[in-house]
């Protein structure tokens, strides 16, 4: 100790009474016949990843959190030298950190999945209530049909293709009528309409990156009509009007004009009635004039045919409801292609409207509009809902949960998870884990080190090591060994070293070639003293490495 302390003063010394560099320090540090050995772990803070990251660009650790360990092999030895600048040779760091393990596995297979989205003449075959109302029902479930209407629509499909099949189900139909709340991708179709028109006086109205246009206000972008005023100052119909009533009314009747043209192209088979039964069309947007409003309409198609003609019959209005007698839902199926034929995927489960609409229907909660985002994580609701869903699942199982997201840079998504039964709760994937790694110093410098440490068990490892050494030369020494459990001063270095080389093959049998331990054992002279001695596998045998 007097020795360390005598060290640290000069050390000091050094540091205050000359302009010698830290690396130069270190180097005579280093030099030392007894260098200062420290041993201790250390977790990485937010601040030591925003330092890191500042100092080596392109690494991003910002996250808090590394991609990979190679990074943590070439980052971390700098920072240790700069947090134990005084540390030396066989000293070390056990460094605690965050990896990016990635996504799931297998979750891909179906996030990025094709897609088939049935239209009304997939339902014609399966069964009457199914063609009548274009939905499955439970007397003619998807499970029955979905394999051959695959078949039928799917060219060429190869062994493992994986397809998402999206469907419309209702336990008892009787009621034909829609309930639909517009999407991102819905608006884009106004938006083509505008861009497609011979007029240029309006289809110069669509913006330059073709996600919006100031015909109707429509906006896949944002997922809306602008009802802003002046944003159709320059249209020759709208600068004619006079007063703010005027200009208010042309812009809510573009707005309809706009409804009317994603009825005609999102329900192009669309018939006045089924069954005798009135379909209604009950439509609710998003409009944006300062704030955001969501009134709903409801149309009546009046004319089918190729260009089928709507007439609207309540709204637009945010308290205007649709009491429909039939509660339908979409769904999704995964279906694998197995090279003869498509069959249902098991472990996989798509969260269909129904699905989103027992999660809350407010604002906020994913039956708004049947997605989760950014400001609705999944992660928030989908344990409670597979709790529910399968209540007598066993502990372990797992299940990929595949789901509509929607992004507010990116759009709407399908995007998924693992989730996994462990200790009575459906836990998601974790993509980011804690672990450490071991860093050792050479004496130049830190480096990755696979030691691993270890104190001899008294009495059971010392036991171990006296019934294995059956050799003439130990006869007179294993007694102490087995009835003390410590080596005494009868033991030369070589024979301790042997000793300790036939309790490692023991200890850890598969340990892979190169793997380092440091081994703390007991020697009695004049008294109990703890050793130290530093193994590593070569050619598959332990041997000294001090």
């Amino acid at each position: 100790m007097m020795k360390k302390i005598i060290l640290l003063l000069t050390i000091f010394s050094m540091v205050f009474t000359s302009c010698e560099p830290l690396e130069d320090i270190n180097a005579k540090i280093d030099a030392q016949d007894n260098p200062i050995v420290g041993d201790t772990e250390y977790t990485l803070t937010d601040d030591d990843y925003a330092n890191l990251d500042e100092d080596n660009e392109g690494y991003h650790l910002y996250k808090g959190r590394f991609d990979n360990e190679d990074d943590v092999k070439e980052l971390i030895p700098n920072f240790l030298s700069e947090m134990f600048p005084v540390w030396g040779k066989k000293s070390s760091v056990l460094v605690g950190y965050q990896l990016n393990i990635g996504y799931a596995p297998g979750v891909s297979d179906y996030s990025y999945a094709d897609k088939y989205e049935l239209n009304n003449s997939d339902y014609a075959n399966a069964g009457v209530d199914a063609a009548t109302y274009s939905v499955f029902t439970a007397a003619s479930p998807a499970d029955l049909n979905l394999p051959s209407i695959l078949e039928n629509n799917i060219d060429a499909p190869s062994n493992g293709d994986n397809i998402l099949a999206k469907y419309k189900y209702a336990e008892e139909p009787s009621d034909p009528s829609i309930i639909y709340t517009m999407i991102n991708e819905d608006y884009q179709l106004i938006v083509e309409r505008v861009k497609n028109n011979s007029d240029p006086a309006i289809n110069s109205l669509v913006s330059s990156y073709g996600t919006n246009e100031y015909y109707t206000g429509a906006s896949s972008y944002y997922g809306n009509f602008d009802t802003r005023l002046y944003k159709r100052e320059g249209q020759t119909d709208y600068d004619l009007l006079t007063s703010e009533e005027e200009q208010t009314a042309f812009v809510d009747a573009r707005v309809q004009e706009g409804v009317v043209w994603f009825l005609k192209d999102k329900f192009p088979n669309a018939v006045p009635e089924i069954n005798g039964q009135t379909v209604y069309y009950v439509i609710t947007y998003l409009t944006y004039n300062g704030t955001n409003s969501e009134p709903t309409v409801i149309y009546k198609c009046t004319a089918g045919g190729s260009d089928p003609e709507f007439e609207l019959v309540d709204g637009p209005g945010e308290d205007v409801v649709y009491q429909a007698s039939t509660i339908t839902e979409n769904r999704g199926d995964f279906y694998s292609y197995t090279g003869s034929k498509w069959e249902k995927v098991s472990g996989v489960y798509f969260v269909g409207s129904g699905d989103f609409d027992s999660m809350g229907e407010a604002y906020g909660q994913p039956g708004r509009y049947n997605n989760f985002g950014s400001s609705i994580p999944p992660g928030d609701y989908l344990p409670a809902f597979l709790s529910i869903k399968y209540p007598y699942a066993l502990e372990g199982e797992q299940m990929i949960i595949i789901y509509d997201y929607y992004s507010s840079s990116s759009g709407a998504q399908i995007r998924g998870d693992l989730y996994t039964k462990a200790a009575g709760v459906w836990t998601g994937f974790q993509s980011t884990i804690s672990t450490t790694l071991q860093f050792g110093h050479d004496g130049t410098t830190w480096i990755p080190d696979n030691t691993i440490k270890y104190t001899l068990v008294r009495n059971e490892d010392y036991e171990y090591m006296a019934s294995q050494l059956t050799g003439a030369e130990y006869s007179g020494l294993i007694g102490n060994l087995a009835g003390y459990g410590d080596f005494d001063y009868n033991w030369s270095p070589a024979q301790i070293h042997y000793a300790l080389s036939l309790f490692l093959d023991h200890h850890d049998p598969n340990a892979a070639e190169g793997q380092k331990y440091s081994l703390t054992y007991v020697i009695y002279d004049n008294g109990e003293n703890d050793y130290t001695t530093s193994f590593i596998k070569q050619n598959g045998a332990w041997v000294v490495n001090d």
